[in-house]
């Protein structure tokens, strides 16, 4: 082991164990018998075998301090430095359309389920009307991404108490994507977006701020700096763009602390006398209660993503776990390639690279993507990307999930 100009340098198993063997012949002569046939030869091979997987364990730590190279909960402490946290899983949401008898009520917490026993929760308690119907936000029990289920697959309660016996399901849709704890990958990149906007007055130094907050997983801050209107934007105005899992479908009271939590933001960040232009307006006051400041922001569009995805198994001996771990391996990939367009096109051929990095992936067969996990359109392997797909700065790709399909050779 040992600290060059390049870094961290470990020694291999293969030379711990030279360095053993020579030690060895040095005190028990030349001709000691050190093969792995023998008692002592086989000795020293344990011995290097440890040492070896110490200096892996060593060379862990040593790269854990830096955000570049840690990993996991290395990387959390390391986040410390940008006094970022790495966004938690989140469950998905889903509107759920009931049927029954007028004026019953269907308390918090009524628990409905798929098919295959995915199960969610009412989230507000609400009352059949005089239509016989009622709208729900239902939440998945589980967080992550197990509750991006497709349209009308909730389909009834988990039970059915006397005073519920004539509610049924009539419809579902997806609202709010569920999504994994924030990946490495994904974490690292915005760590190093907040450490690049240091500072205030910038619109880096902005966007920096705003993805320090914890609902807010992307953001995107133009600005016009000159006399005349350009596009949409007044002069001398900063426009920010923040992507904070609000839908029409959040409850007021958290739309709004969400809100002046980016509005505190951006006016502590941006120059005096630069207009913060948007669609949402916040009304700040000073220490003192007296001094009104209004700021506004927009709050971007979160297009999701489905994705059909058709492999050929490669092996008629690969097992179910083995096409479970491949299929995580290439959401995953998705997930990240998707999280890092940040607004930018999205060229479609390159879904297929995240599938063939993944071992084990021979052929894919299909790729299909969806907007609205109802109707999905094929995607060739040519370098090309939809125009119903390509966003500005106004808007944002999410992943909202892929189902696979495995044929035969």
């Amino acid at each position: 082991m040992a600290i060059e100009a390049t870094g961290y340098k470990r020694s291999t198993y293969s030379e711990i164990l030279d360095e053993i063997i020579a030690d060895a012949k040095k005190l028990f002569g030349d001709d000691i018998g050190v093969s792995d046939k023998t008692v002592l030869g086989k000795y020293m091979r344990i011995i290097a075998y440890r040492e070896s997987k110490l200096e892996e364990e060593m060379e862990k730590l040593y790269y854990s301090a830096f955000i570049m190279t840690a990993s996991d909960s290395s990387l959390d402490l390391a986040a410390g430095a940008a006094m970022a946290q790495r966004s938690p899983a989140s469950a998905a949401a889903h509107l759920v359309t009931v049927t029954g008898d007028k004026n019953v009520g269907i308390p918090y917490g009524t628990l409905f389920r798929t098919d295959n026993d995915i199960t969610f929760f009412n989230t507000r308690a609400e009352v059949i009307g005089e239509s016989g119907t009622a709208e729900l936000i239902v939440e998945c029990t589980q967080p992550g991404e197990i509750g991006n289920v497709e349209t009308n697959v909730i389909t009834s309660l988990v039970e059915q108490s006397a005073g519920l016996s004539s509610v049924k399901v009539l419809k579902s849709q997806p609202a709010v994507a569920g999504a994994e704890a924030e990946s490495d990958f994904i974490f690292r990149r915005r760590i190093m977006s907040i450490l690049q906007g240091r500072g205030s007055k910038t619109t880096s130094s902005i966007r920096a701020a705003l993805l320090k907050l914890n609902r807010v997983v992307g953001a995107t801050v133009i600005e016009n700096d000159t006399d005349v209107q350009k596009g949409d934007l007044p002069p001398h105005c900063v426009a920010c763009y923040v992507n904070a899992g609000i839908t029409d479908k959040t409850p007021e009271d958290e739309k709004a602390e969400i809100s002046k939590s980016i509005a505190e933001v951006i006016f502590e960040k941006k120059g005096a006398g630069i207009f913060a232009y948007g669609k949402e307006a916040v009304e700040l006051y000073d220490e003192y209660n007296e001094e009104k400041s209004t700021i506004g922001f927009t709050y971007t569009n979160a297009r999701l993503l489905w994705f059909k995805i058709t492999l050929i198994v490669s092996s008629a001996s690969m097992t179910d776990d083995e096409k479970a771990s491949i299929e995580q391996s290439i959401q995953s990939n998705i997930r990240e390639f998707i999280g890092e367009l940040d607004g930018k096109v999205l060229v479609f051929n390159k879904l297929y690279g995240c599938c063939y990095a993944v071992d084990g992936v021979s052929t894919v067969k299909s790729i299909k993507v969806s907007s609205d996990a109802k109707v999905y359109e094929d995607i060739d392997d040519a370098a090309h990307a939809f125009d119903s797909y390509t966003v500005g700065h106004n808007e944002t790709l999410g992943y909202g999930g892929a189902s696979f399909e495995w044929e035969a050779v």
